[in-house]
């Protein structure tokens, strides 16, 4: 049996697709790509779901109660001449006290330059304080709640094949 395109499916997870020769026989692979993922979300119930979502994706996932605690962890003395612990980052907009969501990116694009680690900006909002936002963030993807799990799935396995941030 020769296909011109043989997808290897994979259930879960974020994959890329790399044409090879095989047999005379063009084909394509998937190779599934594992992230490290920080989550910056206040609601334990959401913060749990993600969490578990992105596990089962494939992913790892890194949890994270307080834009001060992802912060401290990003950038430790020791960081400075290390790579990033994460590919992403995952930051809800609404966080209770200080510092917020918006907050926590610009401490992030005071230390990193922006566009550098990919960062999803969850919110409930309107569509004026969303544009508001795309604008003063013009590197950050945002994701509007409510959302469904493969809507973010795909926002993540879109940002590790492209740099270019985008909407849903």
């Amino acid at each position: 049996m020769t296909f011109l395109h043989r997808y290897y499916p994979f259930p879960h997870g974020v994959t890329t697709h790399r044409t090879i020769l095989y047999q005379n026989v063009l084909v394509t692979e998937r190779e599934k790509i594992h992230m490290k993922i920080a989550i910056l979300e206040d609601q334990p119930d959401i913060l749990e779901l993600l969490t578990t979502a992105l596990e089962l994706a494939g992913h790892r996932a890194y949890p994270y109660r307080t834009g001060t605690s992802l912060v401290e962890t990003l950038f430790t003395p020791q960081s400075k001449h290390a790579p990033l612990p994460y590919n992403l980052l995952i930051i809800d907009l609404y966080l209770p006290g200080t510092p917020s969501g918006v907050e926590v990116i610009n401490s992030i694009h005071q230390h990193i330059q922006p566009g550098t680690l990919p960062i999803i900006l969850t919110l409930a909002t309107s569509q004026s304080e969303l544009s508001d936002l795309q604008a003063q963030l013009p590197t950050v993807t945002v994701l509007r709640q409510p959302f469904h799990l493969k809507d973010l799935l795909a926002l993540i396995e879109r940002r590790a094949l492209s740099p270019t941030p985008c909407s849903v």
